[in-house]
């Protein structure tokens, strides 16, 4: 591996990681901090590489300076209005993947500290994987990451992240170090690590990341609801998670001490990182059917414990038969979402989709007729 322009050595491969992190982070290393705090306009407390230190003035309320402080603040604000239309944001224990020839090519998290970011990208390909990953992790799972790469491509790698002095936050670096330093001595993949900003170095609460320029921007995202993230949330024993990550990452923990078998092993499994989005768009069409597949599964399930009746197959074929003549995948995920935090009571005349699906299924009425009534509600 190489951190910057060095070439690492482990002494001990079965601590590389260790080792790795040390020399990221000792007084002589070869990645110094990237960033550093400071005021922004509009904006508050900020990331901004040093490169751009001299902007800036360090104190809040100073008068408004003769350099770029005003024209930067205007920059980050065209920046963050194009995340907000061409960005994926990555749930904690997710990745997503994407490229520039996507019609999402950036890729967003949010809320870092103290899990720790780590960006894997192809420059020649201008191919990008980003990874939201939290300290009850399996971090060797990054592999999974890593595959959705040609082997034997030059791949750098970015970390952001963590929260000052918190070892949990340095444990979760140090696995994935060493998780990357066994990938490559058992692969043809080789791996520079470019960026480190962990820790108590300066970093921002978000980072977004733009795989044609292979630039992070910190601290200057604005909140982008994910998109398509049904497969990601229904895990291995047929559990659909509600909420937003940390929610998902502490239902996936509690499941984990259940004293079912199933329940135990899918909360486990949940450990892993997992593929949340695929932009790419030789592989977004497949990516999609397997989100298709988890709505319409969800779906069913809640049908079938609402009506008490009906097998989940049945209903199954049924919903997607009504939700794939409508076209409309993301209006009914998020809508799904909703109607799932919610339970199973029903408040008043409220109509969601699945009530709607569940009346016509026992009814035996059209369930395209009763989803067209749930599109042109105003529950989209």
């Amino acid at each position: 591996m190489h951190l910057g322009d060095q070439t690492f050595a482990a002494a001990d491969p079965a601590s590389a990681g260790v080792q790795m992190y040390a020399t990221l982070m000792g007084a002589v290393t070869p990645l110094p901090a990237r960033y550093m705090h400071v005021f922004a306009p509009g904006f508050g407390r900020a990331a901004v590489p040093l490169t751009e230190a001299a902007n800036f003035h360090p104190v809040a309320g100073d008068d408004p300076a003769s350099n770029d402080e005003r024209q930067f603040a205007a920059d980050r604000q065209t920046f963050r209005d194009r995340v907000a239309q061409q960005a994926i944001c990555v749930h904690q224990r997710g990745y997503a993947i994407t490229d520039s020839s996507s019609s999402l090519p950036l890729l967003t998290t949010q809320s870092i500290a103290p899990c720790i970011v780590v960006v894997v990208h192809n420059a020649n390909t201008k191919t990008a994987a980003l990874a939201h990953v939290d300290a009850n992790q399996n971090t060797g799972s990054i592999a999974d990451v890593v595959n959705q790469f040609s082997p034997g491509a030059p791949l750098d790698v970015y970390f952001h992240g963590g929260m000052p002095g918190n070892p949990d936050s340095r444990a979760t670096c140090e696995g994935l170090l060493q998780a990357l330093h066994q990938l490559e001595e058992g692969s043809q993949q080789r791996f520079t690590v470019l960026e480190f900003d962990v820790l108590n170095r300066p970093h921002g609460g978000d980072v977004t990341f733009d795989p044609v320029t292979a630039t992070m921007y910190p601290s200057f995202a604005p909140f982008v609801p994910a998109r398509f993230d049904s497969a990601f949330r229904t895990l291995e024993d047929g559990t659909y998670l509600v909420g937003d990550g940390v929610m998902m990452a502490n239902r996936g923990e509690q499941m984990a001490t259940s004293t079912d078998p199933a329940v135990a092993a899918a909360g486990i499994a949940a450990r892993d990182i997992r593929k949340q989005f695929d932009g790419r768009p030789d592989k977004m069409l497949n990516f999609l059917k397997s989100v298709e597949a988890a709505v319409y599964s969800a779906v069913a399930v809640a049908a079938v414990q609402r009506a008490g009746k009906g097998s989940k197959d049945a209903v199954t074929k049924a919903v997607s038969t009504a939700l794939r003549n409508e076209n409309a995948l993301q209006d009914v995920e998020t809508n799904l979402k909703t109607y799932l935090g919610t339970g199973l009571s029903v408040a008043g005349d409220t109509r969601y989709l699945v009530e709607a699906l569940i009346l016509a299924l026992i009814n035996e009425d059209d369930p395209g007729k009763a989803t067209k009534g749930w599109l042109a509600s105003n529950r989209k």
